[in-house]
């Protein structure tokens, strides 16, 4: 009787694990040439900070677009002084990943 209950506590768990959804964070492969249409869709507000990996920046204007250009600037001079000015420049024009979108 005793292993019929544990058997049942085992089922009864992986039945429990596989009901939960699995979070993937940010839903979708988000890049930066993207960035301004996700954050008008999903009308995302009061933006403290932006982070690609390991670079994050303040947004320093009160216009998005703006924001974003000059977010694209810092991390081409950032990626230009870790791998090169030429691929920093081909990283910035295909679009690089966002990892995160802090708000206030």
């Amino acid at each position: 009787m005793k292993k019929y209950l544990y058997l049942l506590g085992i089922v009864m768990i992986a039945l429990i694990l596989v009901s939960i959804p699995y979070s993937y964070g940010m839903e979708s492969e988000l890049n930066s040439n993207q960035l301004y249409e996700y954050i008008t869709e999903n009308h995302i507000q009061n933006i403290k900070k932006i982070c690609s990996n390991d670079f994050c920046d303040y947004l320093r204007s009160v216009r998005l677009e703006e924001s974003i250009e000059i977010f694209k600037k810092k991390y081409q001079e950032y990626i230009a002084l870790k791998i090169g000015e030429d691929k920093a420049y081909e990283v910035v024009l295909k679009g690089f990943p966002i990892t995160d979108i802090e708000c206030f």
